[in-house]
């Protein structure tokens, strides 16, 4: 009855608007069933939504839970979205999970469009990711690489079978947590695992994000609880690099070279907000 009762709220919700053409859906649920099932097409998502979009066009909606979505599936309709009309589609979906590892949408990606979004993208564009910074790093990225190589040789060397998705997800880790934080290998036992599990729990089903309103399958899920623990645990290890990155700074043990600052560093010069800082090193390393 309760999730009956939340149904026909939501009805009276629905958008008013045209909206692109789609498959059937279901109550409650509304397309999940499609994503879940296919009868010719097994494996991740993204063969699924190809699958539909043979039948119904690039541009088709699809349903999941109260959510509405639009998914986009070739190149010419992407540019229209991301380019041509971008200044159309600068919302952010509110995601309940998403907002509690990024502390309330702190960072750029989850930002709603304002004026803490449009600072921290001209952070990323003249700090983070302009070419200078990105020439800076590049012996990390050698070294890093270097030693994959190594590694991959002795592995296979051995006659059997190497997982690259493992080792290419640990060297890309390595290379993202080594720019953001300068030295990462006192950090290996604790910091990466707690990124490890964010990265799949947020990559895979929660209930929460397409009932955002139904806090209640929130909490039975136990999907928002596990990802607080994991946000405090993240937290307390940021905060403590944040803290030793200050003390750094205010004992003069570090030169006035900007070539030798980290992530950490380049975020602290722009802002005192430690959240902010915090924010957009998640959003980087889980990027």
């Amino acid at each position: 009855m309760y999730i009956f009762n939340k149904m026909k709220k939501k009805k009276n919700r629905a958008p008013c608007f045209p909206l692109p053409p789609g498959p059937w859906n279901l109550p409650i649920i509304g397309n999940i069933h499609q994503l879940a099932f296919s009868s010719s097409t097994s494996g991740p998502v993204h063969r699924r939504l190809a699958e539909l979009a043979q039948h119904y066009g690039p541009i088709m909606q699809l349903k999941l839970g109260e959510t509405y979505n639009v998914v986009v599936s070739s190149p010419e309709s992407a540019r229209a979205f991301l380019k041509t009309h971008d200044h159309e589609f600068p919302l952010r979906p509110y995601m309940p999970s998403a907002s509690i590892i990024f502390y309330g949408g702190k960072d750029i990606v989850f930002s709603p469009v304002g004026d803490h979004w449009r600072r921290m993208k001209k952070l990323c564009t003249t700090e983070l990711l302009s070419e200078k910074r990105v020439r800076s790093l590049r012996p990390v990225r050698e070294e890093e690489v270097g030693k994959l190589m190594k590694l991959i040789g002795g592995e296979a060397g051995g006659g059997g079978a190497v997982n690259l998705s493992r080792l290419l997800f640990a060297v890309s880790n390595m290379i993202t947590s080594r720019t953001a934080f300068g030295t990462i290998r006192e950090l290996e036992g604790s910091f990466l695992p707690v990124i490890h599990q964010i990265v799949q729990t947020l990559g895979g089903f929660s209930i929460g994000d397409i009932f955002p309103s139904n806090r209640l399958l929130r909490l039975i899920s136990g999907t928002e609880r596990h990802l607080k623990k994991l946000h405090q645990e993240a937290d307390s290890i940021l905060q403590g690099i944040i803290d030793e990155h200050v003390s750094r700074k205010a004992e003069g043990a570090e030169e006035d070279d900007n070539d030798d600052d980290d992530l950490v560093d380049v975020l602290l010069a722009s802002t005192n907000n430690h959240v902010e800082v915090k924010a957009v090193i998640l959003v980087s390393i889980h990027a």
